[in-house]
């Protein structure tokens, strides 16, 4: 079965956000800044995707697809999900209603991960919304690059040799 070059651009990005996610959080718990269990990188996983709930082609807006359309239609991809408001106010409204707990802080980690990793796209992020301004690094890569692969590859290197210790 031949893999068309769109399919291979929705498959991805979502895998680079998701590493990129869990990595941090894997480095934090070995600094001993987060607690590593399960449920804290399953919160930097689900956080790493969260901020795509305004595409619903994407891996988390085609689950939640009652949400994530009416969040595109509203706000369009890389709008208020993809802000700092939406890490704060998504962190303040599970930590007021759960409590502060290690798994929230990884949910908050693996969202920003995955702002920065957008903002290392030439498309960049609002960060700033509703200032629809968009930031964007001046060393960045585009998707689906050689670039990307090879970022890719080196944090599952790092996670590797970081479960070796």
């Amino acid at each position: 079965m031949k893999t068309s070059q769109a399919s291979i651009l929705k498959i991805m990005m979502a895998p680079t956000h998701l590493v990129f996610g869990v990595t941090t959080a894997f480095g934090l718990s070995h600094l001993g800044l987060l607690e590593a269990s399960v449920p804290v990188f399953a919160a930097a996983s689900l956080g790493s995707l969260l901020p795509d709930i305004d595409h619903p082609g994407s891996v988390v807006g085609r689950r939640l697809w009652l949400v994530s359309i009416p969040v595109s239609m509203i706000f369009g991809h890389r709008g208020i999900t993809h802000s700092l408001i939406a890490v704060v106010a998504m962190s303040a409204a599970i930590a007021w209603q759960i409590g502060a707990q290690s798994w929230i802080v990884a949910l908050a980690i693996g969202y920003l991960t995955h702002l920065i990793g957008d903002w290392l796209t030439p498309s960049g992020v609002p960060f700033l919304w509703p200032n629809r301004r968009k930031f964007s690094s001046p060393i960045g890569f585009k998707t689906n690059s050689m670039a990307e692969m090879v970022c890719l590859v080196a944090m599952i290197a790092a996670d590797a040799y970081g479960l070796r210790s």
